[in-house]
């Protein structure tokens, strides 16, 4: 096989990146961190919604409408804000023990 100058450049160009990445062109890429691996195998399978809490009328979260549009909405995660009102972080304490009930993480 002849090689014109082309082929010759690309070839040591290759050659020369090799050290820079740490495996040689022909190696595939492995994932060494395998923490990051870990951590996507605990979002799997996440149904997920947020910081849309419905309220009554003096502010405070309706923690049985939320749960039930939850479960309605099939979701098993839920990240609940604590920004809306003073009273947010109480009603995330009433949340919590019906959301596990029904197997939604918070």
């Amino acid at each position: 096989m002849k090689l014109n100058r082309l082929h010759v450049i690309a070839l040591v160009l290759v050659s020369l990146l090799s050290p820079l990445t740490g495996r040689s062109a022909a190696q595939p890429k492995i994932a060494r961190d395998t923490s990051r691996t870990e951590r996507t195998k605990v979002l799997m399978g996440t149904r997920a919604t947020y910081c849309s809490d419905p309220r009554i009328a003096d502010g405070r979260v309706d923690v049985d409408k939320l749960v039930d549009e939850l479960v309605e909405i099939g979701a098993n995660t839920y990240s609940f804000c604590i920004h809306a009102q003073a009273t947010d972080w109480d009603d995330l304490k009433l949340i919590l023990p019906r959301a596990r009930e029904k197997g939604i993480r918070v």
